[in-house]
């Protein structure tokens, strides 16, 4: 067997190099652009261009600026949800709160596991929850009762306990799948959005307090603002919902949900928090299974629970709706005042 010289292990290792340096250069793209925003610090996520740009993972922003700013605005209470509870603004909140310094915890495609996670982390950090607005309805527990896989929809590492590097991987390989480097550098080399760059570059960004990290959609309030008639009488996104059987949904909440549900309770009760539970007024008015609305009220009592699913006058209004999978501010406003009437 002939042995290998030393000019033949460096031809190989330059070979190996080259072969390497493609897939070594697009990972070294990860780590310098940070297209997701999850390895520097930013002071704010969201310029308010409303431009494209990459998808942020909106738990890990939520959690990023509650970590970085909590000592400084003394946050004690709370709207938890997906982006469905981004129509409720803690402007609008801190009416019916009082004093308080309100804090926006949504994330993407919230779960319960993301909620029953962060609750339980702002109580370890030693921050009071004088109050709490839990928006939520059938999807949040059909997410998972563990963390996603989805690398958007994780949550950050301070709440979860995950191993930064193993969080940064996950990301990274989100970076690497589908080609998404590619429509990314596209993208931001020629700053055109093209149909092909799919859902990680966002065709519209929301506008963002650095404070209290309420979202607006303001693109589509524009919209709305510049021809209302026609944007509501667009049958593409405002399907017609009169000969449509009204179902309910399936029951969602098994046992370990409830033992989360049992330690959410628990800890508001160590901080005498306030709270109340907005199920949400869904576009297509399917109600919360019977089954699930009794599990809920029996646990943090009727009073506490308000239940909008289903045909009422919330959702029978389609301009409370930007489009059937959120709901506006100013039907959160409606919901506000009747929830705090008593």
């Amino acid at each position: 067997m002939r042995t290998l010289s030393a000019t033949d292990l460096i031809k190989f290792s330059l070979r190996l190099g080259l072969f390497l340096l493609p897939a070594v250069l697009i990972a070294g793209s990860f780590f310098i652009a940070d297209p997701f925003k999850v390895i520097y610090h930013y002071e704010r996520f969201y310029d308010g261009s409303h431009q494209p740009g990459a998808a942020l993972n909106r738990g890990y922003v939520s959690a990023d600026i509650y970590v970085r700013q909590r000592e400084k605005y003394r946050y004690d209470s709370f709207i938890f949800g997906s982006s469905r509870s981004l129509a409720f603004l803690t402007e609008d909140w801190k009416k019916y709160i009082g004093v308080s310094s309100p804090f926006h915890f949504d994330a993407s495609g919230e779960s319960l596991f993301g909620i029953w996670s962060t609750v339980k982390f702002i109580s370890r950090s030693n921050t009071p929850i004088r109050n709490a607005l839990i928006v939520l309805d059938p999807l949040l527990f059909k997410e998972g009762i563990t963390e996603s896989k989805e690398f958007l929809k994780m949550h950050h590492p301070d709440i979860t306990g995950m191993a930064k590097i193993k969080f940064y991987f996950q990301f990274l390989r989100g970076y690497l799948s589908e080609g998404f480097f590619i429509r990314y550098w596209d993208f931001r080399l020629f700053k055109t959005f093209r149909p092909y760059m799919g859902k990680y570059i966002n065709t519209h960004r929301p506008s963002c307090d650095p404070i209290t990290n309420d979202c607006l959609l303001a693109w589509r309030d524009e919209r709305i603002a510049a021809g209302p008639e026609v944007y509501f009488s667009n049958k593409n996104i405002f399907y017609p919902r009169e000969h449509l059987e009204k179902h309910g949904h399936d029951s969602v909440i098994k046992e370990k949900h409830l033992l989360m549900l049992r330690e959410i309770k628990k800890i508001f009760e160590e901080h005498n928090t306030h709270f109340k539970i907005v199920i949400n007024p869904l576009y297509d008015q399917k109600r919360i299974d019977g089954r699930d609305l009794e599990v809920l009220q029996s646990l943090f009592g009727a009073d506490n629970v308000h239940d909008y699913s289903g045909v009422n006058a919330v959702t029978q209004d389609v301009e409370n709706y930007y489009e059937p999978r959120h709901y506006r501010p100013q039907a959160a406003r409606k919901i506000l005042e009747e929830i705090y009437a008593v």
